[in-house]
């Protein structure tokens, strides 16, 4: 899969990962110094005992920030599924169940996109995933925690998870949290909440709006007061570029790497060799350069990219160069003044209160998952 360059989370976790590598270094340097003091110093007991317990906890973090340092994924993921699939038979039907595993498919860009076609399009009736973002772009159903004994599923609308409580049996102990700020339900326009998505911060946009979380984006939607979603979408607009100081072409680029991203599958899984996108919601009319890699195709590249706003190249960490708007924040880089470089920016933090969303616990020996 091609990491879309308005991915900007994607260059934080590098960057972290490759800090984390050299901290790594550092204390495998100052491990070996340590050890070295072992054997060439007369150390009493008491100095002894103090430098290996120094020893065992830089050991310890050493470990810690290699782990840290190292992608999660392997690139030959989807291969190696594929063959433990077949394996295990995986794609033919239970026949106590009838459930099968389907094919295994990778996306051209991102998984995020193809599982929010899906839900969209309703080829898929839920999805399995912690990534609230899917929640919200799709305004679909996911099982966002799945355990021995019970899953967890969430969605932004709350009227969706009390239809699906309906076909439980009358034994089940499924409980219904409704969001402490539900501030996405009953939202149907996909830019409105992607706006939202924005001004929070998030994958596009790492800053979000200085002191905006959920509570305080729920108190400025309260105090709008909006007779309609175009009169939100008009006035949070204005509040956010003003507030980050942002032109609205740079507004509209942040919504529309969310919404415009292609939702098609890799080339090497299609029988096309240039398969047509697909996008979520109908696919765009223009694009900015920035946004090029989102082109309908090589005809709309020539005639419907405009330049929009403008963009930077940061040096970035570990020789990894990589775009990002001039208007997120420009500063000198430490190593290279004359190169520009990414301010650091605040990551989302998913953890936060706002992902409670709407739950249903204990559905386990209630729904078929064969």
């Amino acid at each position: 899969a091609v990491r879309p360059v308005s991915k900007q989370a994607t260059n934080q976790r590098i960057a972290n990962g490759e800090k984390y590598r050299i901290k790594a270094f550092k204390l495998r340097t100052e491990i070996r110094k340590s050890k070295q003091r072992l054997h060439r110093e007369r150390l009493d007991a008491a100095e002894r005992a103090a430098l290996l317990k120094a020893i065992k906890k830089k050991e310890s973090n050493c470990k810690r920030n290699e782990t840290l340092s190292k992608g999660k994924v392997p690139k030959n993921l989807p291969e190696e599924l594929r063959r433990e699939l077949s394996d295990r038979a995986a794609h033919c039907a239970n026949p106590a169940t009838g459930g099968r595993v389907g094919e295994v498919v990778v996306s051209e860009f991102e998984a995020d996109a193809l599982m929010c076609h899906k839900l969209l399009a309703g080829k898929a009736v839920m999805a399995e995933t912690k990534d609230s973002d899917i929640n919200i772009i799709s305004g679909g159903i996911t099982i966002s925690s799945f355990t021995k004994g019970k899953f967890e599923l969430s969605c932004i609308t709350a009227s969706k998870i009390q239809d699906a409580m309906k076909f439980l049996s009358n034994e089940s102990k499924a409980v219904f949290k409704p969001a402490e700020f539900p501030i996405f339900d009953g939202v149907e326009s996909p830019r409105l909440r992607a706006l939202m998505m924005v001004m929070m911060g998030c994958d596009v946009y790492l800053a979000g709006t200085k002191g905006i979380r959920v509570t305080k984006l729920a108190d400025l939607i309260k105090a709008i007061n909006a007779t309609s979603e175009d009169a939100l979408y008009s006035a949070l607009f204005y509040k956010f570029k003003s507030a980050n100081g942002l032109t609205d072409e740079d507004v509209n680029t942040h919504i529309d790497a969310l919404i415009y991203q292609p939702a098609n599958p890799a080339k090497e899984c299609s029988d096309d060799n240039d398969p047509a996108k697909i996008y979520m919601f109908g696919p765009p009319t223009r694009l900015p350069k920035y946004l090029e890699q989102f082109a309908v195709d090589e005809e709309f590249r020539k005639s419907c990219v405009f330049p929009g706003p403008e963009i930077s190249i940061c040096k970035g960490v570990g020789s990894y160069p990589h775009q990002f708007l001039s208007s997120d924040g420009v500063a000198s880089c430490a190593m290279i003044p004359s190169a520009p470089s990414a301010t650091k920016s605040r990551l989302f933090d998913d953890t936060d209160t706002f992902f409670s969303l709407y739950s249903v616990d204990n559905l386990l020996n209630n729904f078929n998952t064969g």
